[in-house]
């Protein structure tokens, strides 16, 4: 690294991890964590929790089974998140120690990455996104260790096979990038004459693979209702998976775009000189898992999102490291941009704070409005519970469980939008001075399909709607409806 101020570098190392935890503390958690925490479902025996819960999510179960046992210690969002540093001091520590003889490349890698903006913002979420970006990580590491000039090390390719296995086992994204990526290397070895590598990284792959197969098999998650069964018309599919891929791709290059320029720079040279026999396999990699993810999202089932695609961003990281530690003396342009990476990443973190620290549901502005009112302390609330075949309690739930500190930790005494409890409510409304009626929460933003399937629902449960006013919150993903007299025509907090 000597390219760059290792001063500045450790600056952005530490306010890299700075982000990270200051994310974890005052980012409120979204639906989707609530979702990882509901299909965890540490109240529940193991065997249980598979099958009632975790069997209803898309992805293998993997990450949510390892949630699942964390939570045994504290059930607290707090606490689960800070597992996420704990898998990165695991992951950055392996990392290093497997740099073998090329350390200043592995230095490198390992800076990029953690200074990444993927790995930044997923590391504060409940989800397995850090985690298949920590193991896609690793991936790259033992497979280039496997790929040893002296011929195949079959340790490493245990090593492949082992991380792999994780990685494919707790998301469909992960299946693709180890599939994609062992064959790559297995043809590399191939294309050299090593059949004994070949069919031992055949063999690694193929093993590691073998969970999430069998998890395809058994549960049928095509099939699942989370998962999309109608494929939008192909010009519209393309563009929308074009989108999510290309915002994917340009974040990381805002994010530092100094080590993608040096990088490609490099990658040039280093591919004219045919020493790159790695990199080349781990670009393949990188291509082939593109293209096939592609074909699927065109031709089965609409499954790109912009998030997916971290899987091939550690990829992409160690092409971009190999390329700047191969600049030669003579390119000095390349060389000097090289040495605004560390600059860039300290940049970066201010320049993606509102992505960092983003509120998108503003439940916690909810639950601050209805504690407002002192007369709401205890009284009755209705909760609709938007439908879902994945989890048909989620929505209570999730209601029940971002709401819980509601007046000092009392909670608010939620009913749902069944006949009893109505009758209940409105008992309890006579004799209540609390202006708070109902509340919706897990919707999606605007006011579109959801919100009038809502509306409706509370019709036939004979609520006065027109009675009541909204109050919109994160963008309408989450309303409460009061009295008229409470609240300005116009339903704005």
């Amino acid at each position: 690294m000597e390219l760059f101020n290792r001063r500045m570098a450790w600056i952005a190392i530490i306010g890299a991890l700075g982000v990270i935890v200051a994310q974890i503390i005052f980012r409120p958690p979204w639906r989707d964590e609530y979702w990882a925490l509901y299909f965890s479902a540490p109240d529940m025996g193991l065997t249980t929790a598979v099958d009632e819960r975790m069997s209803a999510d898309v992805h293998p179960p993997f990450y949510f089974i390892v949630m699942h046992y964390w939570l045994q210690l504290l059930d607290n969002e707090l606490f689960a998140r800070f597992f996420n540093l704990v898998l990165m001091a695991g992951a950055f520590a392996a990392g290093w120690a497997w740099r073998g003889e090329k350390a200043r490349q592995t230095a490198l890698y390992l800076f990029l990455c953690v200074t990444s903006f993927w790995l930044i913002f997923f590391a504060a979420e409940i989800r397995m996104m850090a985690a298949l970006f920590l193991t896609c990580m690793l991936s790259v590491l033992a497979a280039r260790n496997a790929q040893g000039d002296a011929g195949v090390r079959i340790g490493w390719l245990a090593a492949f096979c082992a991380i792999g296995m994780a990685t494919a086992s707790m998301h469909f994204f992960g299946t693709l990038w180890t599939g994609a990526f062992g064959l790559c290397l297995g043809l590399s070895f191939l294309l050299r004459g090593q059949v004994v590598g070949f069919v031992a990284a055949g063999i690694a792959t193929l093993v590691a693979l073998l969970p999430a197969l069998l998890w395809i098999l058994l549960v049928r998650p095509d099939q699942n209702s989370g998962a999309p069964d109608v494929l939008p018309p192909v010009l519209d599919n393309l563009n929308d998976g074009l989108e999510q891929f290309l915002r994917g791709i340009l974040k990381a290059f805002i994010a530092n775009w100094p080590s993608w320029i040096a990088g490609i720079l490099g990658l040039g040279v280093l591919f004219k000189s045919g020493a790159a026999r790695f990199e080349k396999t781990l670009l393949a990699a990188v291509l082939l898992s593109v293209a096939i993810a592609f074909a699927i999202h065109l031709s089965v089932v609409a499954l790109i999102k912009e998030r997916a695609f971290i899987v091939i961003i550690p990829g992409i990281l160690y092409l971009l490291a190999s390329g700047i530690v191969a600049l030669q003396p003579g390119q000095t342009k390349a060389r000097r941009i090289a040495g605004w990476i560390p600059l860039m990443a300290i940049i970066a973190l201010p320049l993606f704070s509102t992505e960092y620290f983003k509120d998108r549901e503003e439940y916690n502005r909810v639950t601050a409005f209805i504690s407002g009112y002192e007369a709401c302390e205890g009284a009755p609330i209705l909760m609709y519970e938007r439908p879902s075949g994945q989890g048909a309690d989620y929505s209570s739930f999730y209601a029940r469980r971002v709401t819980r500190r509601a007046f000092d930790g009392e909670g608010l005494n939620l009913k749902p939008m069944t006949e009893p409890a109505i009758a209940e409510a409105e008992a309890g409304w006579s004799s209540s001075s609390c202006p708070v009626r109902a509340i919706a929460l897990v919707l999606p933003r605007g006011n579109g399909r959801r919100q009038r399937e809502m509306r409706e629902e509370m019709r036939a449960n004979g609520l006065p709607l027109d009675e009541w006013t909204e109050r919109r919150f994160g963008e309408g993903r989450s309303i409460v409806f009061v009295t008229g007299a409470e609240a300005p025509a116009s339903g704005q907090p």
